[in-house]
């Protein structure tokens, strides 16, 4: 057996387990982002229904710099298909995307960070066996994206030459995304760092798509994003720029691969930075340790928001000129309420940007607690040293927040040393879990500074 092989060992039956235990989410994204354009793309069908209405949306569009940063470039806009790919492409690509980041940092190293990664390499498994498996479960995702997309914008009489390149682009850029993030899963050892750094890849790429197609497009080239629209759906298609980002993907792949070999299990190859030797005030309260927990996403998804009011605001003041004369399209901007049309669209659009706040993504801060037994002793939360033999240990977390972990345990080891040969070795103090602080009780006065190590997380 080749060395390739031995690295990939197991990963059909790993494969199988992940569609198993997240087939609820897998049949989720391969079924809302397709629903997602398709819907949209029958919607512009019914908006425009003649050459007439088409040729007003594509006249307020084409100079439109805030429609085109957000949607695209403007091309065959006079056609129901150009108009569908202005509108619901750029969406759709970055839907994808975020498909292929969570899924990817989820199966690998999500599952690293939970321990299930170490129980499965204790079994006949190669190296690169999960990554493989992960990889393979989220091709399959945006293949069958890509797949239903194309059929049903084929079932809505949209031409086939077209429609084709328009779901082979989404499952190009699901896969570029799904190689950078197993790239970032190398680096980081927290899945926070990985979906974060990754979907700052996807807001960056976002940015210079957009200031590119403002100006003279060559700035695209530099986002996976504008490679994947450079094929042109329904505007004369080019199938070339699709291989820019299989290059990329192959590159980004070789990379990880490269990485993977050179870090251990469960570690990154950046480590963590040193912790402060005391906690904030606030971090002793929820709402201060939930607060700096989701941080990134506030700040992200803020940003978000701000930036569809700026997009939104912009085209307040052609949003008379880009309805035009389509009666359609004004009882459905009026049907919000409100005299002027352009208080109606405005109206509308501060509802939509209002319903993205109940879909913030968050985690509890606790979250952890529910998937491990109260302060169980485990490789990952190593036990006290011989010197603790018999004394009660407290394990006690700095946050009054997290309570459950306050009970006492009496360590009395069951053999001279408590640490097995695969165990790395550890300081004759009690060794103790990141981020909890032990507190003791019947302390001898002639060991007095023995198991009293504090570990605080960052």
């Amino acid at each position: 057996m080749s060395a390739a092989a031995v690295e990939l060992t197991g990963t059909g039956t790993l494969t199988r387990l992940m569609l198993r235990r997240e087939r609820v989410r897998v049949a989720v994204w391969v079924a809302a982002i397709p629903l997602l354009v398709l819907l949209t793309a029958a919607s512009v069908k019914g908006l425009y229904p003649t050459r007439h209405d088409l040729d007003v949306a594509a006249r307020g569009s084409q100079g439109n710099a805030a429609a085109i940063a957000f949607n695209g470039p403007a091309l065959a806009l006079d056609t129901v298909g150009g108009e569908v790919a202005f509108q619901t492409g750029t969406i759709g690509l970055v839907v994808v995307a975020l498909l292929s980041i969570f899924m990817i940092g989820r199966q690998t190293r999500g599952e690293e960070e939970a321990g299930r990664t170490e129980l499965v390499r204790a079994l006949p498994t190669g190296r690169h066996a999960t990554a493989a498996a992960a990889l393979l479960v989220v091709t399959g995702m945006n293949a069958a994206v890509a797949a239903v997309v194309t059929l049903g914008l084929l079932a809505l009489g949209l031409p086939a030459t077209g429609s084709i390149v328009f779901g082979v682009s989404f499952f190009d850029l699901g896969l570029v995304f799904a190689s950078f993030t197993t790239v970032a899963a190398q680096i980081s050892e927290n899945t926070r760092v990985v979906h974060g750094s990754t979907g700052a890849v996807l807001g960056a790429a976002f940015v210079v798509r957009a200031l590119g197609d403002i100006g003279d497009g060559t700035a695209s080239w530099f986002s996976p994003i504008g490679w994947v629209q450079k094929t042109r759906p329904y505007a004369g298609e080019r199938w070339w720029p699709l291989l820019v980002a299989v290059a990329c993907t192959a590159a980004s792949l070789a990379l990880a691969s490269a990485l993977a070999a050179r870090r251990d299990l469960g570690a990154g190859l950046v480590p963590p930075r040193p912790s402060p030797s005391q906690a904030a005030p606030g971090l002793g309260r929820p709402l201060g340790l939930a607060l700096r927990l989701q941080r990134g996403s506030l700040i992200g998804w803020s940003c978000a928001v701000f930036l569809a009011g700026v997009a939104y605001g912009w085209v307040a003041d052609d949003v008379k000129e880009f309805i035009g004369d389509n009666d359609t399209m004004r009882k459905v901007i009026a049907s919000i309420g409100g005299a002027d049309i352009t208080d109606a669209y405005l109206t509308r659009s501060l509802l939509t940007v209002a319903l993205v706040g109940p879909v913030t993504p968050s985690s509890p801060p606790c979250a952890h607690a529910a998937r491990r037994p109260p302060c169980a002793p485990s490789r990952s939360w190593p036990p006290p040293s011989p010197a603790c033999a018999g004394r009660q240990v407290t394990w006690r977390s700095p946050s009054s927040a997290a309570s459950w972990c306050s009970q006492p345990r009496v360590w009395a080891p069951a053999s001279p040393t408590p640490w097995s040969a695969t165990t790395p070795a550890r300081s004759p103090a009690c060794s103790v879990p990141r981020s909890f602080t032990p507190r003791l009780s019947g302390s001898s006065p002639a060991s007095p500074s023995l198991c009293s190590d504090s570990h605080r997380a960052p």
